[in-house]
């Protein structure tokens, strides 16, 4: 046997091996998608991810967001689910960040959800009460209460997300901060303030840039420096400038 002729018998055994594998697929999808035919849903498969105490969505959660809709899938056909539309009603939660929803080989629906995590509260001139996340996502307040940072003051709702979420990541990834500021304000001149837990001063904390670097130097000023002269030496603290501390002395009665 030439070799020319060789090589003509294994391309050809190649080319029935990958028709005989498609048949295969093809017979399996088909069968698969025939057994499902007049199938009805046995049940939900519910996973929430919340990973955090400041996420405002469980499964009795989206249970509830699917009955209200009127999409609920358990008891009906599986072909006649549409997981697309499942998926848009639950994402549409100010509280769910992603959702995927899929069936399963026991003819259960599954669905897994990404919360939110709320990072920040804050409450607008004109009563806006609403959380944010980490990148400015609204979520109303409603019936959820967490123990996070409250801003007030001057603030937009239409633009607070946006301006103020790197604020509110920088302090809620700060192991000091993130519990010792309990309250902010916003100036009329847009200069932040901000009142801690423990001590009787007022942190000026400036505009939002470099959040992170300020609560660094107010960090090194209060454990290294107010140790030494009392935490009721200054009425004001300020990290507004770059790279600098200016403490201001309380007046003496």
């Amino acid at each position: 046997m030439s070799a020319t002729t060789r090589r003509n018998l294994v391309k050809k055994a190649q080319q029935l091996l990958i028709f005989a594998a498609a048949a295969c697929l093809i017979y399996i999808v088909v069968g698969f998608d025939h057994s499902r035919k007049g199938q009805v849903c046995q049940g939900l498969d519910i996973t929430v991810e919340e990973g955090a105490d400041t996420t405002f969505a469980n499964i009795n959660d989206v249970r509830g967001l699917l009955v209200a809709a009127d999409i609920f899938p358990e008891g009906q056909h599986l072909d006649s689910i549409s997981l697309a539309h499942m998926e848009q009603v639950l994402t549409a939660s100010p509280y769910i960040s992603g959702t995927l929803c899929y069936t399963t080989t026991e003819g259960k629906v599954a669905i897994h959800v990404s919360t939110r995590r709320a990072l920040m509260h804050i409450i607008t001139p004109d009563g806006q009460d609403f959380y944010i996340d980490s990148i400015g996502h609204h979520m109303p307040r409603g019936r959820h209460m967490a123990d996070l940072p409250l801003l007030t003051g001057h603030i937009s709702a239409a633009t607070a997300g946006e301006h103020y979420a790197p604020m509110a990541v920088a302090i809620m990834a700060d192991s000091l901060w993130r519990s010792e500021l309990s309250q902010l304000y916003v100036r009329a001149d847009g200069i932040i303030e901000a009142t801690p837990r423990h001590g009787s001063f007022t942190i000026e904390l400036g505009d939002t840039a470099a959040i992170a670097d300020k609560l660094a130097r107010l960090t090194t000023f209060c454990k290294q420096a107010l140790p030494v002269t009392g935490w009721d030496t200054y009425d004001r603290i300020s990290v507004n400038f770059n790279g600098q501390v200016v403490a201001h002395r309380r007046r003496k009665r």
